[in-house]
């Protein structure tokens, strides 16, 4: 699967609900728990996202850019996360943990996350979904209008992941 992604670190004055007003949303978000732990791999990423008692395995391809950029992925439900962290663990070694709490929404083809990530701080993510109907264009369009519709001056582009974040100190 291919979307069109960016991360944003939000600022101080940063308030999601003006933001998705904006967008005129509806409902309010779904809020989650979720557990991201990134294994060394030789190309890409390859992460085991926990949430609850499931779990998928995700693994994608994308530039380090701090602006909208293409991502390919890959995701795997898996029975036992438990399991599986622990094979992946002694194979490859784990590079990183992130827990996170996630407010999930979503508009058109858009999902568009406010996470709190542990240590690092607060963050929103937008993701335009290509494929299933949605054209490369269209996907752009509905990316470019959430992203116009985030206030300036309350977000700042990252181009890492929350892994390379949580490597780093930040």
């Amino acid at each position: 699967m291919t979307n069109i992604e960016i991360k944003l670190r939000c600022l101080p004055d940063f308030q999601p609900h003006v933001w998705l007003a904006r967008l005129d949303l509806k409902t309010s978000g779904q809020e989650i728990q979720q557990e991201d732990i990134y294994f060394y791999v030789t190309r890409g990423r390859l992460k085991l996202r926990r949430t609850g008692r499931t779990a998928c395995l995700i693994r994608y391809e994308r530039s380090d850019e701090s602006k909208g950029r293409e991502s390919r992925y890959e995701i795997v439900n898996v029975d036992d996360g438990e399991a599986m962290k622990n094979i992946l663990a002694e194979h490859l070694g784990i590079r990183a943990v992130v827990k996170k709490r996630r407010l999930v929404y979503f508009w058109k083809n858009v999902r568009l996350h406010v996470d709190e990530v542990d240590g690092l701080g607060r963050f929103i993510e937008i993701e335009s979904v290509t494929g299933e109907g949605i054209s490369k264009n269209e996907a752009d369009e509905n990316f470019n209008e959430v992203y116009q519709a985030i206030p300036q001056g309350t977000a700042v582009p990252v181009a890492q992941s929350y892994g390379e974040l949580v490597l780093n100190n930040g």
